[in-house]
């Protein structure tokens, strides 16, 4: 009953969490740890309660998985020592540098190392293996109607707070196009192995003549494999649709690869494993796909910009003529892709072996971005191994490496020829998702998001839950011995210490777990109708869209309870510094509200530069406010420490502009000669930008 109840427990969450964002915010991640967590302990209390414990453990995948399971382990107390040092002002290696973004990823580490875990616990028998997989699929056919149907209205929409814009890609509802292209890969793996499951069966006697043979291609065109067939072509179509290059790459290599692999490996789905990656390439690549617009994959493939969305207004004034798509999404090349990763290499140099402190990437990368990179926020570094190599470091790569290779060598013994058929399709199914993702990892951050790596920890942990069946014994059943089993040695029916202890430690975990996760989730609910507020502003001043002063004292309301409940978060102080200033500028000069209003905004902006010191942004809010109050002298030297951590960043160059265009002659010379560089350095873009500003004030730059 409690193992049922686990199953379907984790099915809701496998399906659930990519509706919502795709997981990619804290309220979503604190939903789903409280959910994991609290399945997770419920089936730990069921086995304490449960007499015989060990031989419970013993059938279940658990002494299978100790090696990744001590991998996730080693990575979560790797991360918690980086927040722990950093709580205690220790100035030493293993801090971070972002504590609050640290205890973040160790929520989301813990959640899928709850995910594995209840793998192991939940999936007991071959029908759940099977209703697992159907899940992946399931969960992939809705992502795939919707993005379809979403995608076909050609409109912009909001979801839970978050605008979609589909630019003439599918997204479903998660909110980046590639991100739904690596769902659909791990549904599409999942799809797979469940259709080489039913590889090698026993289909009846074969009829003979032309009726005979009509008869079982009608048996077969009815029958669950052609429909499941069926629904693979609508995965694939998803998955086109998403324009993806790397999605749809990965994906093709990955089928041809492992395809490959399953011949080399098994005599028995040597002929039905070549028909079925024939097919696909065949049928669902190019004759489906050329349908649907794989052409347009192929442009982007050829094509040498990239897909870059354009940033909101940080003042919360839009101009009320509408952007062509041209000026609002222009397309990057693989090079432009990677530059981030290979700039956030001299981050690794710095701290290689414990990093910077999980998630911690979009407040340290700015000191070390580069001229190259394109101009706009990084909250990632669109490859997953640089990320985890520098939020981590060596170490902690090594960890999550040693995950996927684990899985990566039981999927492989799983794949010989005297293991069961759908032995053979749970390794196919991990062995494709460790292709596909393994692949698209290099280029983007799929594994960043929640949704994904949830599904991922899923098929990894798969493998684990089935048994290693020996070779059939010259006996005279002819019973198939258990490999993995222990050798006839009876039942023990007491606990171990190890037992209690592995038993215990869930419950603990839980009782420091479950107030941090919903701490994380009201906190960040109460702020999220405020980070989308500036991107949809709805009154009219002259020619321009601005935010309503309703709105913005609506978000700081918001914003002010959010951060009662987590005054260490830098991201709140620093949104409620933004939103006091802007309120602010609405009064009158000689009002005395507005004084009180930028001190308060001065404070949370301060709050936020000591928790995030080595991101630029908290000093640029900081030096604002006192160039709004009128100590210029104290905002250049704000703008100063701000320039010196990221001096790359668009946002550092376009506060320079704002002091120093208004009053020229008087804004110190090192400044006018350090706009006068990134004019020269900049490219055609930066350049029409800067003069477009300076021709406000009745200036222009020219190149020396």
């Amino acid at each position: 009953m409690a193992s049922g109840f686990l199953f379907w427990g984790l099915v809701a969450l496998l399906m659930t969490l990519p509706v919502l964002l795709g997981g990619n915010r804290a309220w979503a991640v604190g939903l789903a740890v409280l959910a994991a967590w609290g399945l997770l302990c419920l089936g730990a209390w069921q086995l304490w309660r449960t007499p015989g414990t060990g031989a419970a453990l013993r059938d279940s995948g658990a002494p299978r998985a100790v090696l990744p399971l001590a991998a996730l382990a080693g990575l979560a107390l790797l991360v918690a020592a980086q927040v722990l040092t950093a709580g205690l002002g220790l100035d030493s290696a293993v801090a971070t540098a972002d504590p609050f973004k640290t205890h973040d990823y160790l929520l989301r580490t813990l959640l899928y190392g709850a995910a594995f875990a209840l793998v192991l616990l939940a999936v007991r028998s071959d029908q759940a293996v099977i209703r697992l997989l159907v899940a992946f699929v399931t969960a992939g056919l809705l992502q795939a109607f919707l993005g379809a149907a979403l995608l076909s209205t050609g409109k912009e929409f909001w979801l839970l707070h978050t605008p979609f814009d589909h630019y003439g890609r599918a997204s479903g509802t998660f909110p980046n196009a590639d991100h739904l292209a690596g769902f659909m890969e791990l549904c599409l793996s999942a799809g797979l192995g469940l259709m080489v499951s039913q590889f090698g069966g026993d289909s009846g006697p074969q009829q003979d003549g032309w009726r005979g043979r009509a008869l079982d291609a009608l048996r077969f065109a009815l029958s669950p494999k052609m429909l499941l067939r069926m629904l693979l072509v609508v995965l694939v179509i998803a998955l086109v649709l998403t324009r993806s290059r790397m999605g749809n790459a990965a994906f093709f290599i990955s089928l041809l690869a492992v395809g490959a692999l399953v011949a080399w490996r098994s005599a028995k789905l040597r002929r039905p494993a070549l028909w079925l990656v024939a097919s696909m390439v065949v049928i669902d690549i190019f004759v489906i796909g050329q349908l649907v617009g794989l052409e347009k994959v192929v442009t982007r493939l050829q094509g040498t910009d990239i897909i870059t969305p354009g940033s909101a207004a940080a003042s919360g004034v839009v101009a009320a003529p509408e952007l062509s798509d041209k000026q609002r999404y222009r397309e990057e090349s693989l090079q432009q892709r990677l530059t981030p990763a290979i700039a956030s290499l001299e981050l690794v140099w710095q701290r290689p072996w414990l990093g910077w402190g999980g998630g911690s990437f979009e407040s340290v990368f700015p000191s070390v971005r580069s001229a190259q990179v394109i101009p706009y926020q990084f909250d990632y570094a669109h490859s997953d191994y640089a990320q985890q190599a520098v939020e981590v470091g060596l170490l902690g790569l090594a960890l999550w490496l040693l995950v996927g290779v684990l899985a990566l060598w039981r999927a492989l013994r799983l794949l010989a020829d005297d293991q069961p058929r759908l032995h053979r399709g749970v390794a196919v199914s991990t062995l494709m998702a460790l292709g596909c993702l393994g692949l698209h990892s290099v280029v983007d951050f799929n594994l960043q998001i929640p949704a994904n790596a949830l599904a991922m920890t899923v098929l990894l942990a798969l493998p684990f839950t089935l048994p290693l069946k020996a070779s059939r014994r010259r006996s005279g059943r002819g019973q198939t011995a258990d490999a993995d089993a222990s050798s006839g040695a009876p039942a023990q029916q007491g606990r171990t210490l190890g037992q209690h202890l592995g038993l215990a430690l869930p419950l603990l975990v839980a009782l420091w777990l479950v107030p941090q996760a919903a701490r994380t989730l009201w906190a960040d609910w109460l702020a999220a109708p405020s980070w989308g507020l500036l991107s949809r502003p709805t009154e009219m001043q002259g020619k321009y869209r601005v935010v309503p002063t309703a709105d913005i004292d609506a978000a700081i309301a918001r914003l002010q309870r959010a951060q009662e409940l987590t005054p260490d978060s830098p991201e709140i102080q620093h949104r409620l510094g933004h939103f006091l200033l802007l309120r602010a500028g609405r009064l009158p000069q000689d009002d005395p509200q507005q004084q009180a209003l930028l001190q308060q905004a001065q404070a949370h902006f301060a709050l936020a530069t000591q928790a995030r010191p080595h991101d630029p942004r908290p000093w640029l809010g900081e030096a604002n406010v006192r160039y709004f109050q009128g100590d210029v002298a104290g905002a250049w030297a704000l703008w100063n420490k701000a320039r010196e951590r990221g001096p790359q960043e668009r946002a550092v160059l376009h506060l320079a502009m704002d002091m120093a265009l208004p009053t020229w002659e008087d804004a110190p010379a090192d400044v006018k000669q350090w706009l006068a560089n990134a004019f020269d350095t900049g490219n055609a873009e930066l350049r029409r930008e800067m003069n477009e500003e300076a021709a406000d004030y009745g200036l222009e730059f020219t190149e020396e």
